[in-house]
């Protein structure tokens, strides 16, 4: 048994809700250019009252290495640009959530580390749109 936060003791027993989902996905790379996008959709039930909700969300992004046309640039900066939603519900028109990001990332020891200086314009009905500064750093190993 679920209960969530806030739900004034609702709960969430077993197979209450069918679930149907779909996701397309697509990547691309060549020559200093990346490309991926994924689109992500989802029914869902509610078995109790019959309700459906039909959920879309997906984002688009394309980085650069500018190095392949340029030589003087450094071949370790990428230049990249991010659009992303969220729509809940798409029955609700006033409830999709958007991003625009533009990044530049400079990449360490054959792209194992990473450090992103990004900016985002963040978009949610009812609420101020936000504008995002970040400093991230990414390590694998």
């Amino acid at each position: 048994r679920i209960i969530f936060p806030g739900s004034r003791n609702n709960t969430v027993v077993d197979g209450q809700f069918e679930i149907d989902q779909g996701v397309q996905e697509f990547a691309f790379k060549w020559n200093g250019l990346s490309i991926q996008e994924e689109f992500h959709v989802k029914h869902v039930t509610n078995e109790t009252n019959q309700q459906k909700t039909t959920s879309y969300g997906a984002y688009a992004q394309v980085g650069y290495l500018p190095h392949a046309l340029i030589d003087f640039i450094p071949k370790e900066l990428e230049i990249a640009y991010r659009y992303a939603f969220v729509d809940p519900n798409e029955a609700l028109r006033s409830d999709v959530l958007r991003e625009h990001t533009v990044a530049a990332n400079w990449f360490f020891a054959m792209h194992r580390n990473k450090l992103t200086l990004d900016y985002s314009h963040l978009t949610q009905p009812g609420f101020t749109p936000e504008d995002r500064v970040r400093l991230q750093w990414d390590v694998s190993f």
